[in-house]
């Protein structure tokens, strides 16, 4: 069983198989009870997602430890967004100089954001990479997402190009060697 990625406001709570399967199926309720946590409704923004990644875990098993993490808040016990890496660290098929990458997502439900969690959950996401074989990091960021753009910036990453994601649209790509990160 993998660890949860805990900080001083939040536990990162790995989604075992079983609530990654009540995520696509709609089943919040089974979600919060196999997580031992409240879940928002805003967890049916997962759905897709959940899909994706079980079928990563089907191709990949080892990928587990950087799936889906509920994001949540130690001190109400509720879940208040969610993070997860693209895929186990490894070269971007796209660009040449992010060798060995994590490609972190991360998103902060509306009526907690604007709070510093989504800066402390991509601090220890950062730190979990980097203590598991990333070298880098990188981000894909919507142009008009500008909170994001502004954490990113923060944090030190540089933009390296630019993408259309058949789902998300347009995108800048954020690159962060994660040598640069304080002890």
């Amino acid at each position: 069983m993998m660890s949860n990625i805990e900080t001083e406001r939040l536990i990162l709570q790995l989604l075992p198989v079983e609530a990654l399967e009540a995520t696509v199926d709609g089943n919040i309720g089974a979600v919060g009870l196999l997580l031992d946590c409240a879940m928002p409704g805003d967890w049916g923004e997962v759905k897709r997602l959940a899909a994706m990644r079980l079928e990563q875990l089907e191709n990949d098993p080892f990928y587990v430890p950087w799936s889906i993490r509920a994001v949540v808040l130690r001190e109400s016990n509720e879940a208040v967004g969610y993070v997860n890496f693209h895929a186990r660290p490894g070269p971007h098929p796209q660009y040449p100089q992010a060798a060995n990458m994590a490609e972190i997502g991360y998103t902060i439900f509306e009526p907690w954001r604007q709070r510093g969690i989504a800066s402390e959950a991509l601090a220890a996401l950062l730190r979990f990479a980097s203590a598991n074989g990333a070298d880098q990091a990188v981000l894909s960021i919507g142009p008009d997402n500008v909170p994001s753009l502004r954490l990113a910036d923060r944090f030190g990453f540089r933009k390296i190009g630019s993408q259309i994601d058949e789902i998300d649209g347009p995108e800048d790509i954020f690159l962060l060697p994660l040598s640069t990160l304080d002890g």
